[in-house]
């Protein structure tokens, strides 16, 4: 091994002398490469430069343009909030301001100029009137001398091409040399912007030991001017000094101005760059892999086939089926000694062997049982000592506690799990455990972010040699189920909607309490009067917050222990043990009370209710709620009529709310209706039925959203569908109406043409009722006539051509000519 290691040390100085002398040649090649790409990537860098700040300022000089195109359509006033909103939104003005055709100035901050500034001898005002598009001036002071800024203006022209004004805003050098310092982002030693006599108009220098800023400045313009006067003007890339620095340094014009761009890299810096690094890693990396072949040549026969042929030993090496095994160390070259020491490794891993494998089921039973129970079972498991504190935690018991194995090793298991209000309870199954008891309890848990558990959990004792010495906890987590449990249990007691017991938990109730102890019994029985009608009226949502709130009232007049149900769709069913029907009384006078204050809208509540009363042991339960839904029943027959009146009212109401029109419109066709019965003879019972109709034919309406009955634009497809439903829903309203049915049919039709293209049933003139073509020719009369946000109103003369040429088609011919003569003969009286 030590003649071999010499060899290696020899073989190692002459691959260094090799690498030395190669990377001597390469060295040069390499350095001119980098500078050459530095170059190019100064010229790079410069050229996004100029792109990002002539970017930068014409993305500002588009406010510019934005300000000149609408200034003049505000008010002064107007003109300085809008130009102060400008400013707010724009990424690099320091001011906005606009000089009007009188040479006043309308300034972002409401500054007023002195009275002896003369903003019209300012040169970018002359500049911007001489140009017909955006001017960006040189940097300058600025008036009040406290800053050097660039002004950016334009000429705001009227319709005929006369100049009204300037509208200009300011931008500070020193915005733009945090743009340039921004975008140059230590790229560079420095970054420049000049104008066209290359003054500098900001600068950013990456290291500030280079030089003084003015310095730099000056040097960069002696060495612009020379160069310009040399011809080496435009996108040029050139070698010199400056602040005591040999670099690179480029030049790029800013397009659309008269500006430049001027980027400078120490040449120092440029051959430091990655691209040198990675020259030389790829330079050393296939050095090494020559030397590394070179090694291998020369070691072959000294290191590798002595190294083979011992491995080849070693691979036959199998302790289990052949442990007597042992290494041939004759022809192992400079490795014999290995040889040795491995065949002495052998003999005492075969003694090792044979005292494991003696052990290896009970290990094997022990590992199977540890691992089933702590790392396969989808059950938390802790397992304790004999003093109840922690030793070891299942992956499960970590994710449903929350808790790692290092926070609570050691800890009192109930200090960890336990909430602090069935404490006491779980100490007492701690000591059943230690006691030597295996428990089975349903538990309340807490985990680490006091999130309470309901568990099943299990306790298993470890007793040896009849001392208790530890055990096992298994927890299943039954929280779901619990949850879904009292869930199904309040659902299957509890309607939905109102939040009351159900019709399944009174009678439940009612089977319970039915004893002596509880008499007298008294029962309510509530009905919600003209519900279907609010929910045809309003729809089915406002159906529901009506029964809501019958049901809020009934339940704050209620006390906690009175029985309050929703029996059906309307009806509701109050349970009183130990009460009077006289105290009943008293309950439910409280609940109208109650429905009286409290209002849905423009709905009042009504509702209609019985009362009975057992006041005998004799007497059935089940005929004591039939008898108070009897007499429910009688009341609501008595009451329906003035109720559903209150109802069409209410509803009415709300219409003429939606929309101030409507109830106009329903007066006139009501009246132009009355008078064509009257002109066809009709009798004055037909002649109220019809004035009537005419008041409620677009009573449907009232369900169709406030926005599109009062649209003054054309209706979508949407909104037309929407409307076209009001004689169907009126149609249902009025069904449900005791003395309104008759007229049901006729609201349905209103809108039913002859040449059967109407809607919504599209019937043909003959299967009209005879009311809806009348309200049809007064609907559309009154319609043409009067002013619509949409369209001027007609004439009566031109409503009454459109009436005749429609006439056979859209309306019934008997009714257009009783209406046209009608018209007629009262212009001739009028005449």
């Amino acid at each position: 091994m030590e003649k071999l290691y010499k060899r290696f040390i020899i073989l190692a100085l002459l691959t260094l002398t090799v690498v030395s002398v190669v990377f001597a040649i390469q060295y040069r090649a390499v350095t001119d490469d980098i500078r050459s790409q530095a170059e190019q990537t100064n010229l790079q860098r410069t050229q996004e430069l100029a792109e990002s700040v002539n970017h930068w300022i014409f993305s500002n000089g588009h406010v510019i343009e934005d300000v000149a195109e609408v200034i003049t359509m505000f008010t002064e006033n107007e003109m300085k909030a809008f130009l102060a909103d400008k400013l707010e939104k724009s990424e690099g003005f320091t001011s906005l301001y606009y000089i009007t055709g009188d040479h006043r100035m309308i300034h972002s901050s409401g500054f007023i100029p002195p009275s002896y500034f003369n903003v019209t001898l300012r040169p970018w005002y002359q500049s911007a009137v001489q140009s017909k598009s955006i001017i960006i001036t040189d940097a300058f002071l600025n008036a009040s001398k406290d800053n050097i800024i660039v002004t950016i203006a334009k000429a705001v022209r009227d319709e005929s091409g006369e100049i009204v004004g300037v509208a200009a805003g300011d931008i500070s050098t020193q915005t733009i040399t945090a743009l340039l310092k921004d975008k140059n982002n230590g790229q560079s030693d420095f970054s420049i912007i000049v104008d066209k006599n290359n003054e500098p108009i900001s600068l950013t220098l990456t290291d500030e030991q280079l030089m003084p800023e003015y310095l730099i400045a000056n040097q960069i313009k002696t060495f612009l001017n020379q160069a310009q006067r040399e011809g080496k003007g435009e996108n040029a890339i050139n070698t010199t000094i400056i602040g005591n620095e040999f670099g690179l340094l480029s030049y790029e014009p800013i397009n659309n101005t008269q500006w430049a761009v001027v980027n400078f890299i120490s040449l120092e810096r440029a051959l430091t760059a990655g691209q040198m690094v990675e020259k030389i890693y790829y330079l050393i990396l296939a050095t090494w892999l020559i030397t590394f072949f070179l090694l291998l040549f020369y070691s072959r026969k000294h290191l590798m086939i002595p190294l083979l042929d011992l491995e080849k030993s070693v691979e036959k090496i199998n302790v289990e089926d052949n442990p007597g095994y042992r290494i041939h160390i004759e022809n192992h070259g400079g490795f014999k000694k290995l040889g040795v020491k491995i065949n002495d490794l052998l003999e005492k891993m075969q003694i090792y062997i044979n005292e494991i494998m003696q052990d290896k089921e009970k290990l094997q039973s022990i590992n199977q049982e540890l691992e089933a129970l702590f790392i396969n079972s989808p059950n938390a498991i802790v397992h304790f000592d004999s003093s109840h504190r922690v030793v070891s935690v299942n992956p499960q018991f970590e994710r449903l506690f929350k808790y790692s194995l290092v926070e609570i090793k050691g800890m009192d298991l109930d200090d960890v799990v336990e909430p602090y209000q069935v404490f006491e309870d779980a100490k007492m199954l701690t000591k059943r455990v230690i006691s030597g008891e295996a428990v089975t309890e349903e538990v309340k848990r807490m985990t680490k972010d006091g999130m309470t558990l309901e568990l099943e959990a299990v306790g298993i004792p470890i007793i040896k040699s009849e001392q208790f010495s530890g055990g096992y906890v298994i927890y299943c987590d039954i929280t779901d189920r619990k949850r879904t449990e009292s869930k199904i249990i309040y659902m299957s007691y509890h309607d939905q909607l109102t939040g009351l017991y159900n019709r399944r938990f009174l009678e439940e109730e009612m089977n319970r309490l039915d004893n002596r102890r509880n008499l007298p019994i008294s029962v309510i029985m509530i009905d919600l009067n003209d519900l279907k009608l609010a929910n045809d009226a309003f729809g089915h949502l406002k159906g529901d917050e009506l029964l809501v709130k019958m049901a809020h009232a009934i339940k704050e007049v209620c006390r906690q222990d009175e029985i309050v149900a929703r029996y059906g769709g309307d009806e509701f069913v109050i349970l009183l043990p130990k009460t009077s029907k006289i105290h009943a009384q008293e309950i439910l006078d409280r609940i109208k009370e109650k429905t009286h204050e409290t209002k849905m809208d423009l709905i009042n509540i009504s509702f209609s209710a019985g009362i009975a009363t057992k006041v005998s042991e004799d007497e059935n339960i089940k005929t004591i709620l039939k008898i108070a839904d009897d007499e429910m029943y009688r009341q609501k027959l008595f009451e329906s009529k003035s109720d559903s009146t209150n109802v069409i009212h209410t509803i009415t109401q709300t219409l003429h709310e939606k929309n101030w029109q409507a109830e106009e419109h329903s007066k006139r066709v009501s009246e132009i209706s009355g008078q064509i019965a009257e002109a066809l003879g009709y009798s004055e019972a037909q002649v109220k039925e019809i004035i009537m109709l005419g008041h409620l034919h677009d009573i449907g309406k009232v369900s169709i959203e406030e926005a599109i009955l009062n649209k003054k634009g054309k209706l979508t497809e949407d909104e037309w569908k929407a409307i076209r439903q009001h004689p169907d829903i009126g149609h249902r309203i009025l069904s449900e109406i005791n003395g309104l049915k008759e007229l049901a049919d006729n609201v349905l039709a209103h809108h039913e043409r002859c040449d059967g293209t109407g809607y919504p049933n599209g019937l043909s003139c003959e299967a009209i009722p005879k009311y809806a073509k009348i309200i049809a020719v007064a609907d559309a009369f009154d319609a043409m006539t009067s002013e619509r946000p949409y369209r001027h109103k007609k004439t009566t003369e031109e409503a009454v051509d459109e009436l005749k040429k429609c006439s056979g088609m859209q309306f019934d011919p008997e009714i257009v000519n009783v209406f046209v003569n009608f018209i007629n003969d009262q212009s001739s009286q009028s005449a």
